[in-house]
């Protein structure tokens, strides 16, 4: 993400599910939108869909243990990201 000139992250809706004293799961929206511009055309991409994130409560805290994304749709330059390795 270092690459990009600039990104924004907004996420919504969270309905944390505890399944015991050390473990929760929280769901939640994502639009996710990233600038870069690039000789690929435009310099926008935006992703839409929600994070499944896996809390473990530790010593320290709570501390995420795992997170996925799952892609809704995506709009824009779909380049961009390919762009960076370049």
């Amino acid at each position: 993400m270092g690459a990009l000139e600039a990104t924004q992250h907004v996420i919504t809706n969270h309905v944390i599910t505890f399944d015991d004293d050390h473990h929760a799961t929280c769901v939640a929206y994502v639009q996710a939108r990233h600038h870069n511009p690039n000789s690929t055309g435009e310099s926008e991409q935006t992703v839409y869909g929600f994070y499944t994130n896996r809390f473990e409560r530790t010593s320290s805290g709570w501390r995420i243990a795992k997170c996925k994304l799952t892609v809704s749709w995506m709009t824009g330059n779909l380049g961009l990201f390919g762009g960076l390795s370049q």
